[in-house]
């Protein structure tokens, strides 16, 4: 008999915090991406503190569940591992997991073009505070919802 899964509601919010106490962390074009004042300065392969980081939803879950850790791979990018140092490939699967939401769930929160459209803004670039607004009305309206939007 299969358990029904529980929204981990405290890391959503933790999410959700994050984006209105720091709008410049915004990112909804990938899970993780170094600050550009950081970008090729970060040796290859050193953990990267969630500061110095764009993060989408996903990402932000990801980083602070305290399950998995951002590591720098080239000039920008931030690949995802778990603590064992095993690279995440699927990281939407895994900030699925650590959210606990379905996978309808996951699309309505994670997909910015499946946002309601009073979510949706022209202005989403990286680290934006209409994109880290937007984000943060939307996580509120899931939690309000209780997913069902």
């Amino acid at each position: 008999m299969a358990t029904k899964r529980e929204v981990n509601w405290k890391l959503l919010k933790e999410c959700r915090d994050l984006f209105k106490k720091k709008p410049s962390k915004s990112y909804m074009s990938g899970f993780c991406v170094l600050k550009a004042k950081y970008q090729g300065v970060i040796p290859e392969g050193q953990e990267v503190p969630i500061c110095k980081t764009h993060l989408c939803i996903g990402g932000s879950a990801l980083l602070l569940s305290g399950e998995y850790k951002g590591i720098a791979e080239g000039w920008s990018t931030v690949s995802i591992t778990d603590l064992r140092g095993n690279s995440v490939t699927d990281y939407w699967k895994a900030a699925k997991r650590v959210l606990g939401l379905t996978q309808p769930q996951a699309i309505r929160l994670f997909s910015e073009p499946c946002w309601p459209e009073q979510f949706q803004s022209n202005n989403n670039n990286i680290g934006s505070r209409t994109l880290a607004h937007n984000m943060v009305r939307r996580i509120n309206h899931f939690i309000k919802t209780k997913g069902r939007e």
